[in-house]
């Protein structure tokens, strides 16, 4: 068996950010001025690590993130960005676009915390959770396939890079703090 490192990176701001506006699904923005310079500076924090696959939500914001980290990455010759839309964001439904405020209004009527509020036609977290599950399953896939060739006593990880976005890697840890045993079926 070879081991297998996943470091997982949130996109850098956006101006919706900024302004404490919902992106999910639908707002597809570009990263803002400050949200380049910590793309930069993850980069830079990360420069030395030698990353041998790299996977990105299909999100303008989460792309330039990972475009500008490996950039700042000494070792990320050949690493090939692979685009995932299940990396993409959780959808807040017809929230998106809104500020902040009118998600946590709703929660609040709801009488629910707003991680778990599942706003009308959004994602809940169940959801989101089965993505990363298939997500988990055909990246592994897709390294065992890579590096089948590599003999377990070899020293060197495999690293994978997977830049995506807030509120999915708040369902990608619970997930996985809430899981005693995680089970991936291989081919």
């Amino acid at each position: 068996m070879i081991p297998c490192i996943l470091t997982i990176v949130r996109h850098g701001e956006t101006q919706y950010n900024r302004d404490g506006m919902l992106q999910g699904q639908s707002i597809d923005s570009p990263l803002s001025e400050i949200g380049e310079r910590q793309a930069e500076a993850a980069g830079i924090y990360l420069r030395d690590v030698k990353f041998t696959n790299a996977f990105v939500s299909d999100m303008q914001r989460a792309r330039q993130t990972a475009e500008i980290i490996l950039k700042n990455n000494n070792n990320s010759a050949g690493i090939q960005l692979m685009t995932d839309p299940l990396l993409k964001e959780r959808s807040f439904g017809i929230v998106e676009g809104q500020p902040m405020d009118v998600m946590r209004s709703m929660a609040k009527a709801a009488g629910q915390l707003v991680p778990d509020f599942t706003p009308p036609q959004g994602e809940t977290v169940e959801q989101v959770k089965l993505r990363f599950a298939e997500f988990l399953g055909s990246m592994l896939q897709q390294l065992m396939d890579e590096h089948r060739h590599q003999d377990s006593t070899q020293s060197m990880p495999v690293h994978v890079l997977v830049i995506t976005h807030g509120a999915y890697m708040r369902v990608v840890c619970l997930f996985v703090n809430q899981s005693d045993h995680i089970t991936i079926e291989l081919q």
